[in-house]
């Protein structure tokens, strides 16, 4: 299993949808809301995808007897809350070779806090603070 680790607006989403296009393999994400964001999202990169499926989209079975072998999960934190109707505060994972890793640089830290600042919200716990 592929892990893509990094910060929030760092491409995490538009990879994603590159392996999608690579193996037609469907995102998963939390809500609907998030899967039109992710259709959007391919299309204005011009890239083609299965559309986005959300949690509900599972638990109603609407998605039985198709041929899914494997999924994308975007947000696996969002999508993890949304399955077990709570807010998860931690998981664990483990680290393989070929894993996306990336650790925030002080500009990105920078760039979101300031962004965060400039869209008048506060700096939530789980955003990077400068």
């Amino acid at each position: 299993m592929k892990k893509i680790i990094k910060p929030r607006q760092a491409g995490k989403t538009t990879r994603l949808i590159e392996l999608s296009e690579k193996t037609n393999a469907y995102i998963l994400t939390a809500n609907k809301r998030r899967a039109l964001f992710v259709a959007d999202l391919a299309r204005k990169q011009n890239r083609n995808i299965p559309q986005p499926i959300t949690v509900s989209d599972f638990r109603i079975g609407g998605f039985r007897g198709t041929q899914i072998r494997n999924i994308l999960i975007d947000d696996a934190d969002a999508v993890l809350s949304e399955i077990f109707g709570v807010r998860i505060d931690a998981i664990t994972m483990t680290t393989y070779p070929g894993d996306e890793l990336q650790t925030p640089t002080i500009w990105h830290r920078l760039k979101t806090w300031f962004r965060n600042l400039w869209e008048g919200g506060s700096n939530e716990e789980g955003r990077y603070q400068a």
